[in-house]
């Protein structure tokens, strides 16, 4: 059967285990799950449009005013309302990245420009490319940790301080002046959604530019690290309140359900869970790195998030799949080696199913 673009298609491949999908193996919080279950007894009703309680807990979580707090269906959701609001002339993105970025621009009529990622570079985050390619671009989507390498964006603050000064300089001259160039510069939007798993991530966010960039977003999800994708909930960050009511305003009305808004407003009070998360990716990934480097895969990489990208068997994700265990292909997006080796990706799960992965995979013919 077709995979499906984003993996977790365990609807139509008949898999025991998916490595396909990168969300928390611990499950949703037990709070978080309480709480969903609760809510379902309110399902008779609306669900609160203004998603009030959602709006507070992720406000205090991101240590935010409440104002600066959009929530949505997912990140999904809010990448697409965001281009169809913004609706830029230009879109840079990173490549190869998450896919919606582009599919969100192409459907807002964005020309779509991108900085690539080479694999001579082990993938590292292409400076050179970015540096020549975003004074052109509107919006700029940035993921730190990268989705699919998990390599974080090196110096991002800098990086993003770097932008706006130097647009500010662009704009004063007469180049600026003859191209229309914003004075404030581009907006610059950066996904966060595997930020979490990282030990190091309060250093890393940039959040704290919230308040000196309005041109800033930064955009979050429940779905990745408090192990809830099917319930749907996101949220963006920003200190323009111009731009939140805009993007507000194409979203389709209750778009959180009451069990979606109850689980996330739940999850974040749950400090043990994400300690707990934490340790386990930390040491599984390190236990999956290890065994696939004796012999499995080369290279591996991923250091930043719950995944792994690495280069592999070019059959690999089919003689897997025989076995009912779902991982993630990226042959379509990175390039083949000369064997016929190609680039796969397995989030990062418990140490019994991880050990199955190994086992199998070590004892394919």
């Amino acid at each position: 059967m077709p995979m499906s673009p984003h993996g977790g298609d365990i609807y139509r491949n008949g898999a025991d285990l998916d490595f396909s999908v990168s969300v928390n193996p611990l499950g949703m919080p037990r709070s978080a799950a309480e709480a969903a279950r609760e809510a379902v007894r309110l399902c008779g009703n609306y669900p609160d449009p203004r998603a009030e309680r959602l709006t507070e807990a992720a406000a205090g979580h991101e240590c935010v005013p409440a104002s600066f707090v959009l929530p949505g269906n997912g990140a999904a959701e809010l990448i697409f309302a965001l281009l169809f609001t913004l609706r830029p002339r230009t879109t840079l993105v990173i490549e190869p990245g998450f896919s919606e970025y582009r599919r969100a621009a192409e459907a807002a009529g964005s020309e779509v420009l991108t900085a690539n990622l080479r694999e001579e570079d082990g993938f590292v985050f292409p400076v050179e490319a970015f540096s020549e390619k975003w004074p052109s671009a509107e919006l700029i989507f940035l993921c730190n940790p990268h989705n699919p390498t998990g390599l974080f964006v090196p110096r991002i603050r800098e990086l993003i301080r770097g932008v706006y000064g130097q647009a500010r300089e662009m704009c004063a001259g007469d180049e600026g002046r003859l191209r229309g160039w914003d004075p404030a510069g581009p907006w610059i939007c950066v996904d966060e959604c595997f930020l979490d798993f990282a030990d190091d991530f309060e250093e890393r966010s940039v959040r704290a530019l919230l308040r000196e960039y309005p041109k800033l977003i930064v955009l979050r999800a429940l779905t990745k690290f408090y192990g809830m994708p099917g319930l749907r909930a996101g949220y963006l960050l920003s200190s323009n309140p111009e731009l939140l009511g805009s993007v507000k305003g194409v979203l389709q009305p209750w778009n959180l359900s009451i069990p979606a808004q109850a689980a996330g407003a739940a999850a974040f009070a749950d400090r043990d869970y994400a300690e707990r998360t934490r340790k386990l990716i930390r040491e599984e990934r390190e236990y999956l790195t290890d065994r696939m480097l004796e012999g499995l895969a080369d290279p591996v990489m991923g250091a930043g998030a719950n995944f792994i990208l690495f280069r592999a068997r070019g059959d690999l994700q089919d003689r897997l799949l025989e076995r009912r265990i779902l991982i993630r292909s990226f042959a379509d997006r990175f390039p083949k080696g000369p064997d016929g080796s190609a680039y796969f990706r397995i989030g990062v799960r418990t140490r019994e199913e991880n050990v199955r992965l190994i086992g199998t995979w070590r004892n394919l013919s």
